[in-house]
């Protein structure tokens, strides 16, 4: 059988293929699966070419005696990157499910890659998704017209609070709002990030930690990941009371309104 799949293992060649693409997320990016291999050892991203057709970032993760493969660790997509603004998802369905046959694996879809893949039988969405789109072509009252009434509410209540959102300018307040973070994890009973994620977001130029302050400082924030036209609110922290007053709809619509170049705002429910 005709080997579909060809690894790529120099970094300025996968760089170039990536430069290509006609989408991609942040988690792609070669800085993220270096980041992410730096942190922990126990996984090693492997990288293949299909077919002249469509890119393919996987990290083999190795715990004890156990191997799987995942695109991408850590969040809600990775997946193919499509070299072609057609691509048959079928045949590249197909194609995984007999290269990768010896190793469990799991693929998450970014919903913008069905405009290119046709017909992924593998697709299936971890999280439900939710779009505020064409916002470079619409103004602030456009925008507020976009949001229903309980984000409406949420939003006046925050202004009403006098809450302030501005970029993070601290590893003080970058720590505030990762004690945050930690501690609505915690209250959901899931496992938090490592504060070294907070530190690569805040220095990274596709990244922009927002946080949130009142009289008192820091009171909650989001992380929002910026790809292909996209603000992705990635991870975010508040303290409890502070969120019920609207703090978390605060955050998002004052960067709805300052997206710039962003057509998109994505969040996760």
């Amino acid at each position: 059988m005709e080997n579909k799949f060809l690894q790529i293992k120099n970094r300025e060649e996968w760089q170039k293929l990536l430069d290509k693409v006609f989408f991609r997320t942040f988690f792609h990016l070669l800085e993220w699966e270096e980041f992410l291999e730096r942190e922990f050892k126990w996984l090693k991203f492997e990288r293949y070419i299909w077919n002249n057709q469509a890119l393919l970032s996987l990290a083999r993760v190795k715990i004890g005696a156990r191997e799987k493969l995942v695109s991408h660790p850590f969040c809600e997509y990775g997946g193919p990157l499509p070299l072609a603004d057609k691509v048959d998802g079928k045949k590249f369905a197909d194609d995984v499910l007999q290269y990768f046959r010896d190793t469990p694996f799991k693929i998450s879809f970014h919903p913008m890659i069905f405009n290119y893949f046709d017909n992924l039988p593998l697709a299936e969405a971890e999280r439900e998704t939710f779009f505020f789109e064409n916002l470079d072509t619409l103004s602030d009252s456009e925008i507020w017209d976009t949001l229903d009434r309980n984000r409406h509410r949420s939003i006046k209540s925050a202004q009403e609070q006098d809450f302030a959102v501005s970029k993070c300018q601290s590893i003080s307040e970058l720590k505030t709002l990762y004690d945050l973070y930690v501690q609505n994890l915690r209250q959901h009973k899931a496992l938090p990030y490592p504060f070294s994620f907070f530190s690569f977001f805040l220095q990274n130029q596709q990244a922009e930690v927002m946080v949130v302050k009142n009289r008192s400082g820091v009171i909650g924030g989001n992380v929002f990941l910026f790809y292909d036209k996209i603000a992705h609110s990635f991870l975010c922290g508040f303290k409890k009371s502070d969120k019920k007053q609207g703090a978390h709809s605060l955050v998002l619509w004052a960067t709805s309104r300052d997206a710039g170049e962003q057509k998109h705002i994505l969040f996760l429910n």
